[in-house]
Parts: C-alpha cells; sequence; structure tokens
C-alpha cells in the first residue's frame, strides 16, 4: 500500500476540518502557495520550526546557564589576560 504525502493528507483535513488547518497556518508552520486562479492550492513547510517541549526547554535553560557561569568563572580568573 502506497503511503499518502503529509500535504496530501492536510488536503484532505482540510476537507474535512479547515478550522484545524488554518489555525496551523496562521501560526505559520505551514504556508499556502496558490498555483493557479483554480482553488488549486500547495501546502510548503514554513521556516518557522515546531514548538519544543516543556522538558526541552527547561534542558536548554540549564546549559545556557552553565555556560554563562563559567564563562563568568574564566573571564575573572586572575591568570586571564
Amino acid at each position: 500500500m502506497r503511503r499518502e504525502s503529509i500535504w496530501t493528507n492536510s488536503w484532505k483535513n482540510f476537507k474535512r476540518k479547515p478550522s484545524h488547518l488554518l489555525k496551523i497556518i496562521k501560526r505559520g508552520y505551514l504556508k499556502i502557495k496558490r498555483l493557479s486562479l483554480t482553488v488549486k492550492m500547495k501546502f510548503m513547510p514554513s521556516r518557522k520550526s515546531f514548538p519544543c517541549r516543556k522538558l526541552e526547554i527547561k534542558e536548554l535553560a540549564k546549559l545556557k546557564e552553565e555556560a554563562e557561569t563559567s564563562r563568568h568563572q574564566i573571564l575573572s580568573h586572575e591568570l586571564f589576560p
């Protein structure tokens, strides 16, 4: 059985539930490119990335904080010119 592309599935969902797909488009995750004057549309992925999970955000915040503290330690060291 052949898999359908994500954009074909999105178009089918658009026919069934337009409000859900319109919310995704408004957030900037999908772009609509009109191919002609008819109703043919092509869905393209947007450059905006999907939001991270809360755990990933917390981990990134910890890493950033550790990097800042180590940077301050290096800059304040007496051997650093």
